[in-house]
């Protein structure tokens, strides 16, 4: 089965090689305008927050907030005050601070594997600029719409985190939280840190807007948008579902360009899930802290069902196109 894994992989990385060399113009210029979408919109809101979570973190005012908020962690997600930082970190600033502080808190030895997996389970989220902003008004041109998705993603999240509490061991609760010092150049290590991490999300955002239009144009995903075809009666709802599940952000403008009621559920869905893009992102630094993939993958699409589900219920009062 890896082999056999091993091999598509391949094949399917020659074919996108073999897609660049055939018409070199038109993907260059879809790489471009992916570099000029991180370049204008993501750096500027992810570079601030990335470097404060860092120093936050070598500064250690993350273990005294941690302490602040052991209790109610400890009742509600079964982790330590640690988590409570994460994901509120994660839910003012997306997409993947919450994966990258889990990161840091586990090489500075502030948290274990099972917890950092606990953790993962609620705090990978996107960002109110994103929801409301991006998706809300500027796609469904509806502020109405981006609140309740943002509500809907943040609850999704958070039954998450209870329902994987039980995973893992718990030592956390039993050991207490102490300071510790980082011993180094803290300006610079911060710096240095957060312009690797910024340059890594944008490869992963640049390469796979050219996977998804390369996609798009030799119709690879055709055989999965009929699937959807035949469940939602509708291409374009179809087409935004498939292309979300790669990349989140060209399918929400799909699904916001011909807004309902479902397509708003959609939306959700692909907001709490991420990704592809957002997934490979995350585990990039989850990698790090040693956190269990399959289950972060997991809790990823039960969020992203979880939102749906709750957006089916409530569009219809909240929401009338």
């Amino acid at each position: 089965m890896r082999k056999f894994s091993f091999y598509l992989i391949c094949i399917l990385l020659c074919f996108i090689a073999f897609a660049l060399i055939y018409n070199p113009s038109r993907y260059i210029s879809v790489c471009y305008q992916a570099i000029i979408l991180w370049a204008v919109n993501v750096l500027p809101s992810l570079l601030p927050f990335f470097f404060l979570t860092l120093l936050l973190t070598y500064l250690d005012a993350v273990s005294m907030l941690a302490r602040l908020f052991s209790p109610f962690t400890a009742r509600l997600y079964r982790t330590s005050g640690y988590a409570s930082v994460v994901q509120l970190m994660s839910f003012v600033s997306g997409y993947p601070v919450g994966a990258k502080l889990i990161s840091e808190l586990y090489n500075t030895n502030q948290i274990d594997s099972d917890e950092a997996t606990r953790i993962s389970t609620f705090s990978s989220t996107s960002g109110p600029m994103f929801v409301i902003g991006s998706v809300g008004v500027g796609m469904f041109k509806s502020s109405s719409v981006g609140a309740l998705l943002l509500i809907t993603h943040l609850i999704s999240a958070i039954l998450n985190g209870i329902f994987f509490r039980k995973y893992g061991s718990c030592k956390c609760l039993n050991t207490p939280i102490e300071n510790k010092c980082y011993k180094g150049n803290i300006l610079y290590d911060c710096a240095y840190n957060t312009t690797l991490s910024c340059l890594i999300i944008g490869t992963f955002i640049a390469f796979f807007n050219v996977f998804c239009q390369i996609a798009i144009d030799f119709k690879l995903l055709y055989p999965l948008i009929w699937i959807f075809n035949l469940i939602f009666k509708d291409n374009s709802l179809s087409i935004g579902l498939v292309t979300g599940l790669i990349e989140c952000t060209n399918g929400c403008y799909i699904l916001g360009s011909s807004p309902s009621l479902i397509s708003v559920a959609l939306a959700g869905f692909s907001i709490s899930f991420g990704g592809i893009c957002i997934l490979l992102q995350s585990i990039t630094f989850l990698k790090q802290a040693n956190v269990n993939i399959k289950i972060f993958i997991l809790s990823k699409i039960i969020q992203g069902v979880t939102t749906f589900l709750l957006l089916a219920l409530l569009c219809n009062i909240f929401i009338c196109f």
